[in-house]
């Protein structure tokens, strides 16, 4: 008798420890589950602090020159050669940017690089996607940026004036040890038009 009680625990630890497998299998084999799963633990979300732009009723002005459907772009040169800078509008008041990246702009348009996912509220699903938001102030655009890099994040304020296709901008990057924001550079971004 004991000894069928005991195949029988036997059997019956199987059954579960078989379910509880197949169980962490399907959810691990769910590769947006897997990701999403590991994204919060290595990433986890913080809110940025420094979106003084944000405006929960924002809407785009219909008589804006800012183009929202596809996105603007700089080219810059660095050591190891050319890489482009991408800035991504959204009519809700939010900016998405990409940079540092040798994507050419016709390549990154034709595969959607600059397109990124969103949740409800706007924010990129990506915890680690650079963004921000922007408003309109009189004549000038002012967007702030949280660029999360490899080792660090770096804030920026972009204060900007649109003229046809082109964004001419003054850079403000926050300065660690002050939290003040100083001049960086200026620069234009364009506006991508498909052929």
């Amino acid at each position: 008798m004991g000894q069928l009680l005991r195949l029988f625990w036997k059997i019956f630890n199987m059954k579960i420890l078989s379910a509880v497998l197949l169980v962490i299998a399907f959810v691990f084999s769910s590769c947006t589950v897997a990701d999403n799963l590991i994204e919060n633990v290595l990433y986890p979300y913080k809110k940025p602090q420094s979106f003084e732009y944000y405006d929960k009723d924002f809407k785009l002005d219909k008589n804006t020159q800012l183009k929202t459907e596809n996105f603007y772009y700089t080219k810059g040169e660095g050591i190891s050669g050319h890489y482009y800078e991408y800035l991504k509008f959204y009519p809700d008041g939010t900016v998405y940017y990409l940079g540092g990246t040798a994507i050419e702009p016709d390549n990154g348009f034709k595969n959607g690089y600059i397109d990124t996912k969103r949740k409800k509220n706007g924010v990129p699903k990506y915890r680690k996607a650079s963004w921000g938001r922007y408003n309109f102030y009189s004549d000038t655009i002012k967007l702030n940026i949280v660029d999360y890099t490899a080792f660090s994040t770096d804030y920026r304020k972009y204060l900007g004036k649109i003229s046809n296709d082109t964004i001419y901008f003054e850079v403000y990057k926050k300065e660690y040890t002050s939290g003040k924001y100083n001049y960086s550079h200026s620069g234009y971004f364009v506006y991508f038009l498909e052929e």
